[in-house]
């Protein structure tokens, strides 16, 4: 249906690491090969396909650790088991502020509005190295065309309401809003893009790591329903289906159907069980 928001990643070092910018880490890299590490939230998260795409593209060997968090990873980095972790810039960036971790990039091929001071990999030795997360609406493939514009018309309404952008802006994201016809180009490009990063590194579907995305995607369905369309309107097309997310504020959660809410409990409290065993491989 169309793209809700993306949030650009950080990049972020040890400060024990020898490496100011992008070229120079990997520059110490190439010089230490397999004696690096960085850190992800899990095989095929966001964290994963970022870190891959740089070790691809750097032609540096780097050893990848997963965590089952994004709070793991990060803390682990700053504790200095990893060297390297890619996360949002909303918990990424206090971080990098406070001086626990080094900010050396933003990994899109524009500097974010949320740090313009930190420049992108792309501009500080990595040409052309893009990659951020983005959450996206979904209706069925054999949704009739009116009411596909239809409800692409109430999402549009709603990610330009005020309290809309407030809570984007306030979570680090920057709005979507793209036709369902440029939204469906924009999918088959991150699809192949990924794909080869995904086969080159030999990653296996066995184990996808959920991303966390405090809530965002279900308030916007929420919110989309709220002020764009009644619920009983469209019946089964009226339900947006957000991507790349597991974690929601409990009010948010109350507009998920309970086999979803019922399997986010489960996942959670799994993760919860597993945190306090998690060891550094």
């Amino acid at each position: 249906l169309t793209r809700l928001g993306s949030i650009d990643l950080l990049m972020g070092i040890h400060p024990s690491v020898p490496a100011k910018t992008v070229a120079e880490l990997i520059t110490h890299a190439k010089a230490n090969p397999g004696k690096l590490n960085y850190a992800s939230f899990g095989v095929g998260s966001i964290s994963h396909i970022a870190g891959e795409m740089f070790r691809q593209a750097s032609g540096t060997q780097l050893t990848h650790v997963p965590y089952k968090s994004s709070p793991l990873a990060v803390q682990e980095t700053i504790a200095g088991q990893s060297h390297i972790v890619i996360g949002g810039i909303s918990y990424m960036l206090p971080q990098a502020r406070s001086g626990k971790l080094r900010g050396i990039a933003i990994t899109s091929l524009k500097r974010t509005p949320n740090a313009p001071d930190i420049p992108t990999a792309h501009e500080t030795g990595l040409p052309n190295y893009d990659v951020n997360a983005w959450f996206g609406t979904w209706v069925p493939a054999a949704t009739p065309k009116p009411i596909l514009a239809k409800l692409y018309d109430a999402m549009s309404k709603t990610l330009s309401h005020p309290d809309i952008k407030a809570a984007i802006d306030k979570h680090g994201y920057v709005i979507g809003g793209e036709s369902p016809a440029e939204f469906q180009k924009f999918v088959v490009g991150q699809v192949e893009k990924f794909a080869r990063v995904i086969k080159a590194a030999g990653i296996k579907p066995k184990a996808m790591a959920h991303i966390t995305g405090g809530g965002l995607p279900e308030n916007l369905g929420r919110m989309f329903l709220k002020r764009g369309l009644q619920k009983d309107e469209f019946g089964k097309f009226a339900h947006v289906i957000a991507s790349s997310s597991e974690k929601s504020k409990s009010d948010g959660s109350k507009s998920l159907p309970s086999k979803f809410k019922e399997k986010n409990r489960r996942m959670r409290d799994a993760l919860a069980r597993k945190r306090s065993n998690t060891t550094f491989p």
